[in-house]
């Protein structure tokens, strides 16, 4: 799940996060639900969306639509070598092509949240793991004491 497999809606971490990212660009209230949603950078399984998306809610908050152009320059701006790296937003024409309402806009930011959430819960979880085996007696240890009873 948490690695582009799919989702509940049978839909791909990976393109739920490329088809919000689209969104964002090409429907006026895209950017107000995920902004409502509380959808951060962070939340992005791939950080290069994420960075996107940085950039898309930065050009939104000064009161202006995104679009791809002002996107690319966002880019450029916010971070010159990884927008060069990316090349621009090439990498979501594809994407773009096939973006044709919002009507999914809340179910995707839902997803990425959702699986953000579980990533967390799995770090969580190995960190406590690898803290506990700290901890463990070894086996050797717990059967003397058993037996000891």
């Amino acid at each position: 799940m948490m690695n582009g497999e799919e989702t509940d809606g049978g839909i791909s971490l990976g393109d739920m996060e490329k088809a919000l990212v689209c969104l964002l660009m090409t429907s006026m209230e895209a950017p107000v639900q995920a902004e409502s949603a509380g959808l951060t950078q962070e939340m992005f399984a791939d950080a290069s969306l994420g960075f996107v998306y940085e950039v898309i809610m930065k050009i939104y908050a000064t009161g202006v639509r995104p679009d791809m152009v002002l996107v690319e320059r966002g880019m450029r701006e916010a971070d010159e070598e990884l927008a060069a790296k990316l090349g621009g937003l090439s990498f979501l024409l594809p994407y773009m092509l096939n973006v044709r309402h919002d009507g999914n806009v809340a179910a995707y930011v839902e997803g990425i949240k959702k699986q953000y959430k579980l990533r967390c819960l799995v770090t969580l979880f190995g960190r406590w793991r690898s803290r506990l085996a700290r901890y463990r007696p070894s086996r050797r240890n717990w059967s003397t004491r058993r037996s000891a009873f």
